[in-house]
């Protein structure tokens, strides 16, 4: 029977039958036309009986088959091709294992410690060593990956063959596309574009705008920076413009504005060259507006209209204003003056006497009164002293109340 090993023969010892069967005619590799004729040579009468280990070779299909319970096709010549330097040519699928039950693959290179290893154990693919991959494009360098084209990222098949990924979109670009489009890209300058190819010398090139979001918690309340009109950028948060500045370079402020220090700073009117000029804002302890002005009395008098006077609309000046101080004076003459409502009323004994005038008053408008404003009280008077956490946990809250406000109009 296949199996039995091998015997050595004496000289001139005869071979009887059992022996012939088991050590020749079981132990070699059967030929035949088919595995018709290949099954039918196996248990008849007269036969030898199928045993584990048969070898038998298949002319018709050019395959080897090898018998362990049933016939298992071991090797196909017309798929399977060696030659003499030990090179093999497989034609065809090359399965190791079965489905959850795996076998490391493990393939070297030249250099000592690089390799390449399906390691069945995490159900990892593993680069070892110096090992490179090139996708595309032979792997050079001391780069681990290497792909000429782009990498694709898809979701499931159910949602369409969306092209989502990175890659080259042009010479030297690398672009970061979603839907088929791209969003975002570096060129060959290091230079970054945002919805909009990066020009100039700007790093970051941004076409729309930076939004920040709070927690989920907050709701979707839009707080970031971007283009908000026209050569406009613009500050929000709440989902309210707060600040702007034009392309003139004017900039608008919405809401109170702290600082720790300011001036005007302008080139140097004389001096030219790189000369600059510059005065520090005049500052109080209260929102104090200062109106002033140079008068010509009229037969001793004048009286001024300080709405007149500041380009104002009638009634202006007296709803922003409280607590008006007023002063007059006049070089060598003596003058009286009274301020009532918004009318400044000045006298004199000298009827042409020239005056100049100030008015001072505090502003007591609603913004001043009003939550977007926590440098002052409930009242509109400015707050000169605080404490940092408790005035900031109280803008917070302020902030935050707004907001809702805000949100509730929205919703109704």
């Amino acid at each position: 029977m296949a199996g039995a090993g091998t015997k050595l023969w004496a000289t001139a010892e005869t071979v009887t039958a059992t022996e012939f069967q088991t050590y020749l005619q079981d132990q070699i590799v059967g030929v035949f036309a088919t595995t018709s004729a290949r099954d039918a040579a196996w248990g008849g009468a007269g036969e030898p009986t199928l045993a584990e280990g048969a070898v038998a070779y298949i002319k018709d299909v050019n395959q080897l088959h090898a018998y362990s319970s049933a016939w298992v096709p071991l090797l196909d010549l017309d798929t399977w091709a060696a030659d003499a330097s030990g090179n093999y040519t497989i034609k065809g699928n090359v399965t190791l294992g079965v489905d959850g039950t795996g076998h490391d693959l493990i393939c070297y290179g030249a250099t000592s410690g690089a390799y390449l290893h399906w390691d069945e154990d995490v159900d990892d693919l593993v680069l070892a060593g110096d090992a490179r991959l090139g996708v595309g494009i032979v792997a050079t360098g001391t780069a681990r990956l290497s792909v000429h084209g782009g990498l694709r990222f898809t979701a499931t098949a159910s949602a369409g063959d969306i092209y989502t990924g990175a890659g080259a979109t042009g010479s030297d670009i690398l672009g970061l596309c979603t839907a088929g489009t791209e969003r975002m890209r570096i060129d060959a300058g290091g230079l970054v574009g945002i919805g909009i190819a990066p020009t100039g010398t700007a790093k970051l090139a941004l076409h729309g705008g930076l939004r920040f979001t709070a927690a989920v918690a907050e709701g979707d309340i839009y707080t970031g920076i971007g283009a908000t009109g026209s050569d406009l950028v613009g500050i929000c948060t709440g989902g309210t413009e707060r600040m702007t500045i034009a392309s003139s370079g004017a900039v608008h402020v919405v809401g109170a504005f702290s600082k720790g220090s300011g001036s005007f700073d302008i080139a140097h009117p004389i001096k030219g060259g790189d000369w600059r000029l510059r005065h520090s804002f005049i500052e109080g302890p209260q929102a104090d507006l200062i109106y002033r002005g140079t008068v010509t009395l009229s037969g001793g008098t004048a009286a001024i209209d300080l709405d007149d006077a500041s380009n104002m609309t009638d009634g202006t000046w007296e709803v922003l204003c409280r607590d008006p101080w007023s002063m007059v004076a006049s070089s060598g003459n003596a003058v009286e003056w009274s301020l009532s409502g918004k009318t400044l009323t000045i006298t004199s004994d000298t009827a042409d006497a020239v005056c100049s005038w100030m008015v001072i008053g505090e502003r007591q408008d609603d913004h001043m009164k009003g939550d977007d404003c926590p440098l002052c009280d409930d009242d509109g008077h400015f707050v000169t002293e605080y404490e940092r956490l408790q005035e900031s946990a109280e803008s917070s809250q302020q902030w935050t109340e707004a907001n809702k406000a805000e949100e509730a109009e929205e919703a109704a």
